[in-house]
């Protein structure tokens, strides 16, 4: 779906934008690279921020520029422990263009905020619940709702809320924190 909405709004929308953005990943790796999740958050007209998870201990960096395979700019590496998220923050941007970025093989594009007034896309989703398979949830309908979303390559991406949880985990008596990373890792890769 998509929405034409002022600047102002726009504004308001990216305030409350804080989890994740955009993301049109275009990599097919296998391996270790293929168990990076990726995801932009916190977007505003100068910066954004991409949150890089790694399912084995990594050193990474991010290279970004304003071309496709061009990247003009480069972070310091980091070193990324198994399921413990890195925030990178891509600053000093330029408003209204579209970045391009690589993480290892991986790349992705976002766009920086519009100019005010000017149309954009978004997209919504809640209530997904990707850990109650069988039960209220198919991954490959999830899995092509996803895929339409990134056809119409919305400015931002919000998530409403609702959307894992740990109560089987209560159930079960097995709630710790390497079970809760998994559940939170395995939205990360529907949404990445």
């Amino acid at each position: 779906m998509r929405q034409k909405i002022t600047g102002a709004i726009y504004a308001a929308i990216l305030l409350l934008s804080s989890g994740l953005g955009t993301l049109h990943a275009q990599d097919h790796a296998s391996g270790s690279a293929a168990k990076l999740s990726l995801a932009l958050g916190r977007p505003t007209d100068r910066s954004i921020t991409l949150s890089v998870l790694s399912a084995t201990k990594i050193e990474a960096h991010v290279e970004y520029g304003t071309k496709p395979g061009t990247y003009t700019v480069k972070t310091d590496a980091r070193i990324i422990n198994p399921v413990i998220p890195v925030e990178f923050e891509l600053g000093s941007l330029t408003p209204n263009t579209r970045y391009h970025y690589r993480v290892g093989t991986q790349e992705g594009t976002f766009h920086t905020q519009r100019a005010p007034g000017s149309a954009f896309t978004f997209a919504l989703q809640g209530d997904s619940h990707p850990e109650r398979a069988g039960k209220m949830f198919d991954a490959r309908l999830y899995a092509q709702t996803l895929r339409n979303v990134v056809q119409d390559a919305p400015d931002f991406y919000l998530t409403l809320g609702d959307d894992f949880s740990i109560e089987r985990l209560i159930e079960r008596q097995s709630l710790d924190q390497v079970a809760v990373d998994q559940v939170y890792a395995r939205q990360r890769d529907f949404l990445g």
